[in-house]
């Protein structure tokens, strides 16, 4: 999808639109609507990347109308702390699905969140969540090792887990698909997608894997921080 390619549908209805899927297989992820592709590509772009965005618009490239109140979550992040989506209200919450041993996508989509909030005046306006899609093998110690390796250790990063039976509500209500390859079960697709969460709770702009450039994210979160 272009930059110039914005969206406006209902919420969560944007993932009718073809995404990239994780695991770097080629073929369907089990739904004609979602597809696996290459490796995205992030952009740590500079002011140069929303220099056409008008002021008080959004960067991203799925601008979701009407908008929705994001499905409350609750589950335990890497540090077995108890975390409610709602105790992040007055924020800007950018929520992902991924897992620790992805091999492609799931790191780009991290590390373009960590260096969006780094580009940040005020980084404490601004919360990563990621939804583990791997109940087995998403260990406290392998998420752990994830966020140090990328140097996410500082971002403040809620890495939620939980069994299968636990996870696959967040997935339904959000929309992600997610299963093992028959070929390869430690391997996970799934949709890969960043959802962009108003200080106020409402779902109001999306980010697909590809194209994906952290200036986008950090160009939005100040609008997403600021809603009343």
């Amino acid at each position: 999808m272009t930059r110039g390619a914005r969206t406006k549908g209902s919420a969560l209805a944007l993932l009718g639109l073809v995404l990239a899927a994780c695991g770097g297989s080629s073929g369907s992820s089990g739904n004609a609507n979602v597809t696996t592709g290459p490796a995205a590509v992030v952009s740590s772009d500079g002011p140069a990347a929303t220099a056409a965005t008008p002021a008080g618009q959004f960067a991203g490239p799925l601008v979701l109308s009407p908008v929705r109140k994001a499905p409350q979550i609750i589950l335990h992040d890497q540090n077995g702390k108890l975390f409610k989506l709602t105790s992040l209200r007055g924020k800007a919450v950018y929520l992902t699905f991924v897992y620790s041993h992805c091999p492609d996508v799931c790191p780009l989509l991290m590390q373009a969140l960590g260096a969006a909030k780094r580009k940040l005046k005020n980084p404490g306006s601004m919360e990563i969540v990621a939804v583990s899609v791997d109940p087995k093998g998403d260990t406290p110690k392998a998420v752990k090792s994830f966020l140090a390796a990328r140097l996410l250790t500082k971002s403040n990063v809620h890495w939620l887990l939980g069994t299968r039976a636990q996870l696959k509500p967040v997935w339904t209500e959000y929309n992600i698909l997610a299963k093992s390859v028959p070929d390869t079960p430690a391997i996970i697709e799934h949709v890969s997608l960043i959802y962009g969460i108003d200080a106020k709770g409402n779902i109001r702009v999306g980010y697909p894997a590809s194209p994906l450039k952290s200036a986008w994210i950090a160009h939005d979160a100040p609008l997403l921080a600021a809603a009343k």
